[in-house]
């Protein structure tokens, strides 16, 4: 038994050290990259990711981040970058805030990792934290709003964010999914097929109408630049409001958070999903989604 555990062992070193010893933090890196633009379900890519993280995390540790080679922090900082991005889990976060901590005890410049911890920390909806750390950071992080919440605490109703039209706050509440026809747009300003599909809905009189009457455009729950874009946004479509996910996981029927992608409901029930915005011959498939579920004004 100890013989399969020793072999065992030296199997997970092998996979994750180079010759000389050392974790080898760019072969991980190369690894996770290689997973996430594979072609598999979200929750098989996030079980790859942790593993292939939890291997290398092993002997990190077992050096000591404060022993690593300067050349290999940065990079255990891409390696935590990665898998936090996708899972947004606060345990992944707080590598990637250990990584970052650590540049600054050896007085690395840290501008763009502070900017994308900060990212992390309002995506993983570690709001604290992400206050704590602003009054600490550089003055190139994201600019945090006030955050209220007026939310519903039930599991009956997803969240969403509302942006005030300056981006100075932003107020958590329960958006009403049961009620009669709704239509969940996944989008971002930032998506350059979310904005031609704005533009391609507002040319369409009859759907840009529908769409105003029944329609919410959602930024996923994934990092994010800032929030003065979505408020720009707003101001630029008063018809095509976006508002932000809370958490991806309240949205039990949406499964593909790629933008755009519209999400047909009626009392609470997807009927329908319309993905993409190829051309605006998108906007008459939109159409017939409104009129396949009895909405007037879509004959």
């Amino acid at each position: 038994m100890m013989r399969i555990a020793m072999a065992a062992a030296l199997l997970l070193s092998a996979a994750t050290v180079d010759a000389k010893g050392r974790p080898d933090l760019a072969k991980a890196r190369a690894e996770l990259m290689k997973i996430s633009v594979e072609d598999i379900a979200p929750a098989d890519r996030d079980r790859q990711l942790v593993a292939t993280l939890e291997r290398v995390q092993h002997e990190v540790e077992r050096i000591g981040l404060a022993r690593l080679r300067d050349a290999d922090v940065p990079r255990w900082f891409d390696v935590a970058v990665v898998v936090a991005f996708y899972t947004l889990e606060p345990r992944h976060v707080r590598l990637v805030r250990g990584a970052v901590d650590e540049m600054v005890r050896r007085r690395m410049d840290v501008a763009s990792q502070q900017a994308e911890l900060m990212k992390l920390y309002v995506a993983a909806r570690m709001l604290d934290d992400a206050q704590a750390y602003a009054n600490v950071a550089h003055d190139g992080v994201m600019k945090l709003p006030r955050f209220d919440d007026e939310s519903i605490a039930d599991d009956a109703h997803p969240t969403l964010w509302y942006v005030s039209a300056d981006a100075s706050s932003v107020m958590r509440y329960s958006f009403p999914l049961d009620q009669g026809v709704r239509v969940v747009v996944n989008g971002h300003p930032w998506c350059p097929f979310s904005v031609k599909a704005g533009k391609g809905i507002e040319r369409n009189a009859r759907l840009a109408e529908l769409m105003a009457r029944y329609a919410v455009w959602i930024v996923p729950q994934h990092p994010m630049p800032n929030f003065g874009d979505i408020a720009q946004w707003n101001v630029q479509h008063p018809h095509l409001p976006m508002r932000v996910a809370y958490r991806a996981g309240e949205w039990r029927d949406i499964t593909n958070w790629a933008t755009p992608v519209f999400h047909f409901f009626v009392d609470g029930r997807l009927v329908d999903t319309v993905a993409g915005w190829p051309s605006d011959a998108q906007a008459e498939r939109l159409v017939q989604a409104f009129r396949a579920v009895g909405v007037e004004g879509a004959e």
